[in-house]
Formats: structure tokens, C-alpha cells, sequence
């Protein structure tokens, strides 16, 4: 019975670009050959809220998919064995969870594209706050708006 799951794991800072791909490609090789990955996400370098192993921070990899239930202890045991794998989450996920997943990917593909067609050198990272609080208000009706976010709403969108 294919049950859908959710893996997390974050790579060690020493681990390079080449070996990452090697691994995701592992990674992916077990689940396709049981199963079906239908979400990737690769985040940037963030910090961690306490030291693993020494390592103040990582690079995390997301990936959700379809996989034989019996079958998981391999995925389990390829998890464990790779050295760079500082620490790893999987958890089994419902149907709420994978539609609200699915609007997520549209919605971070939409705000990729944005991202990358208004990044400056100097004023990226605001450009990018800047469209998701207009986002945030203007998906609110007006009429549930107060007046400080209604004035804050139509000062954003006139500065995009």
C-alpha cells in the first residue's frame, strides 16, 4: 500500500555542491523504485537553533512523496548511513496536508518568479517582504480591514 510521507534532512555545511546532488539522487533513486516523488525543495543554508555535531548550520532538503509502507526501513537504513546527513525528519502525511502542500509549490513558484525578476543587488530582500505583505493584505477583504491596514495597503502597492 503506497502511504505518502514528508523527508526532511539537512546536509552538513563541509558537504559539496557535487556530493549533494549525489545524495538527493540516492535519496530519490530508493523512493522512485517503490514509490513517487512529486515534491523537491531545496532551501538555502539557514542556521540552527542549537549545534549538531558542531555545525551552527546546514543546508536542508524537502522532499514529499509516495512509498511502500513495508519497504521504509531501506529508505530508513540509506538515511542513516550517509555521513553528511547531519539529522533527518520523515513523517507520514494525510490528504489536508498534500493539498495545502500543492498550493504552497504554486504559491513559492510565483513568488521565485517575482523574486527573480525584481532582485537588485542593493534592495532584493525588501523588494521581496514588500510583495508578500501586499499579498498578505490584498488577500483580505476590505471590509475586514481596519483603517491603519487599509492605508497600509494602498501605500504599498502604490511603492510596487
Amino acid at each position: 500500500m503506497q502511504v505518502s510521507y514528508e523527508l526532511t534532512y539537512i546536509l552538513s555545511p563541509k558537504t559539496e555542491e557535487k556530493e549533494k546532488e549525489a545524495i538527493k539522487g540516492k535519496i530519490l533513486k530508493e523512493i522512485k523504485g517503490v514509490g513517487k516523488a512529486f515534491f523537491e525543495s531545496t532551501w538555502e543554508r539557514q542556521e540552527l537553533s542549537y549545534p549538531i555535531y558542531g555545525f551552527q548550520n546546514g543546508d536542508y532538503e524537502t522532499i514529499s512523496f509516495t512509498f511502500e509502507k513495508k519497504k521504509l526501513d531501506l529508505l530508513k537504513e540509506l538515511l542513516k548511513q550517509e555521513k553528511s546527513i547531519i539529522r533527518h525528519l520523515l513523517v507520514k502525511k494525510d490528504e489536508k496536508d498534500l493539498r495545502r502542500e500543492q498550493v504552497k509549490q504554486e504559491e513559492d513558484k510565483e513568488e521565485t518568479k517575482e523574486r527573480e525578476s525584481r532582485k537588485d543587488k542593493k534592495t532584493g530582500r525588501r523588494e521581496v517582504t514588500k510583495v508578500q505583505e501586499a499579498k498578505k493584505l490584498s488577500s483580505k477583504k476590505k471590509e475586514n480591514l481596519d483603517l491603519d491596514e487599509i492605508l497600509k495597503e494602498d501605500y504599498l502597492s502604490s511603492k510596487l
